[in-house]
């Protein structure tokens, strides 16, 4: 089997690692690349009302994660504040 170099086009050894005229490496790919692509849809806009939603959704995301975080730091101080000494 007649190997040639993918840069310069010389032609090969069959055990070549890099072509002896440019160094390219002689490896071929482990496979061919795709001949197809998949093709880009893009996402509608939201409407007025989902942007909303989104906002609220975030808002009780948030409000949940700082009550979240308050009761643990009162936690720890009342832990803190319970130990002799």
């Amino acid at each position: 089997m007649d190997r040639f170099c993918p840069n310069c086009g010389v032609q090969l050894d069959n055990v070549a690692l890099f072509c002896p005229r440019c160094g390219n490496s002689a490896a071929q790919p482990p496979f061919p690349p795709p001949r197809y692509s998949v093709p880009y849809t893009p996402v509608p806009p939201l409407s007025p009302k989902e942007q909303r939603r989104e906002r609220v959704i975030l808002a009780c995301v948030l409000a949940g994660g700082f009550v979240l975080f308050a009761g643990v730091i009162a936690g720890v101080v009342l832990l803190f504040a319970s130990l002799p000494g």
